[in-house]
């Protein structure tokens, strides 16, 4: 997934960073110390302009940034991960960006609403929601102390940078307007 918005990283740029995070101590200590310059560092460009702040998620549990509200009911299928396993969570963002009942259900009870939108989670995950914020990008770094390396700790990753590409993009849009 390329990025279409001037001074955005691509999702493997992203997934990457993240990965790093999740597994180089050092790394993660210095993005969230200086986030702008550890992304930099890692070959992941951000706009000059964006607040980033970082999270990490706590054992058992997903950090659920809800995009901010973006006007108008165009889809637009090229920023969806090709990973079908991903797909549910980026359509679920899409759908809390543009759907104000949708965010509310996502607040109210995120567990049972992303499983009806398809989202496949583990047995027994909760799900911590908060609200993107103007101006500001949330990087999310998820825990993988309970599936260890392999194909969930893959997914986790992958959906922490979904997430977290999603909120760039929206960041992009908010600023820059659609890209063309």
């Amino acid at each position: 997934m390329a990025s279409r918005i001037s001074g955005f990283p691509t999702y493997p740029a992203l997934y990457a960073a993240i990965e790093r995070a999740c597994t180089d101590a050092a790394f993660l200590n210095s993005l969230v110390q200086n986030p702008a310059q550890a992304l930099a560092q890692a070959g992941v460009a951000v706009p000059a302009d964006a607040d980033i702040r970082v999270h990490q998620s706590r054992p058992g549990r997903l950090l659920l940034t809800l995009p901010p509200m973006l006007s108008g009911d165009r889809r637009d299928p090229d920023i969806l991960p090709n990973d079908p396993a991903l797909r549910p969570m980026a359509e679920a963002m899409l759908r809390a960006a543009r759907e104000p009942a949708f965010r509310e259900d996502l607040r109210a009870a995120p567990v049972a609403t992303l499983r009806g939108q398809g989202v496949v989670l583990a047995p027994g995950m909760m799900v911590d929601v908060i609200d993107a914020e103007p101006g500001r990008i949330d990087i999310i770094i998820p825990d993988l102390a309970p599936p260890g390396p392999g194909a969930l700790a893959g997914r986790m990753i992958g959906a922490s940078a979904l997430l977290t590409m999603g909120g760039m993009v929206a960041f992009g849009i908010q600023r820059h307007g659609r890209p063309g």
